[in-house]
């Protein structure tokens, strides 16, 4: 299991780098919600996801929650 020494609690914001403001996350685990997110990844992309399962951490370096588009709660991004 990989481990993690920081755990950022993430409110989702369209405003930019508001959600994440200590720069990319190596992970993001979804406390609740609908499983959808709506990331900026690490290379400036904006990608949408769906089908998210509650209780798992996603390995994927994320730079932004946006607000729109996102229906997980209880985000937590991680770092190594």
């Amino acid at each position: 299991m990989e481990r993690y020494s920081q755990q950022i609690p993430i409110t989702p914001s369209d405003t930019a780098g508001a959600s994440v403001p200590n720069g990319p996350l190596d992970a993001i685990y979804i406390g609740g919600g609908t499983g959808t997110l709506r990331v900026l990844d690490d290379t400036g992309k904006v990608c949408n996801y769906t089908g998210l399962i509650t209780g798992t951490v996603y390995r994927f370096a994320v730079r932004e929650v946006r607000a729109t588009g996102t229906g997980a709660t209880g985000i937590v991004g991680l770092k190594r």
